[in-house]
């Protein structure tokens, strides 16, 4: 899905949730907000919306927290694609997952929640906003680039930064524009 795939992996993705479900597996949950996400990715948000909020409803149930905060990620960033009516609702998803992940220790699902946040409010006219919570994911991103690199390697660390960079710098003049 990742790889530009997405339509392609949805079937695929939805039959695991599927035979998860027959089987009631722990893992039931996990396959759901990763169906959400396949949704998101293949642009099919209201799906994704639904399927995410089943999978929170289950984190909850079973006391996950760290998949709590996930799953309210993603369900940040269905709702920040569904239009700017939902940009409040997408905000407080963000900042909810932002602040159990905080709690828990879960600095790179921080910085990707702030991530989002930045480019919902640079989308939602807010660059005033936007402009710390960009420099806020940059400073996150820096707590674990030091690990990351102690253990790809050098190559492969930078090969990943350049990558990123080129990302974030994308993200950040699509939100100042």
């Amino acid at each position: 899905a990742l790889g530009g795939r997405a339509i392609e992996a949805v079937p695929m993705v939805q039959e695991a949730a599927e035979e998860a479900g027959r089987r009631q597996t722990s893992s039931y949950s996990q396959v759901l907000l990763l169906l959400a996400e396949v949704y998101l990715l293949a642009d099919r948000v209201a799906e994704g919306a639904e399927v995410a909020a089943r999978a929170l409803a289950h984190f909850r149930q079973q006391g996950e927290r760290g998949h709590v905060a996930h799953a309210l990620r993603v369900l940040g960033d269905i709702t920040a694609r569904q239009g700017p009516a939902d940009a409040v609702k997408a905000e407080e998803y963000y900042e909810e997952a932002t602040g159990l992940a905080d709690e828990l220790g879960m600095r790179p699902l921080r910085a990707r929640c702030t991530l989002g946040l930045a480019r919902l409010l640079g989308r939602t006219g807010r660059p005033g906003r936007a402009r710390p919570a960009f420099q806020l994911a940059y400073a996150a991103g820096f707590l674990v680039a030091g690990r990351v690199m102690d253990r790809l390697g050098v190559r492969t660390g930078f090969a990943i930064a350049i990558v990123l960079w080129s990302l974030a710098a994308i993200a950040h003049a699509e939100a100042t524009v």
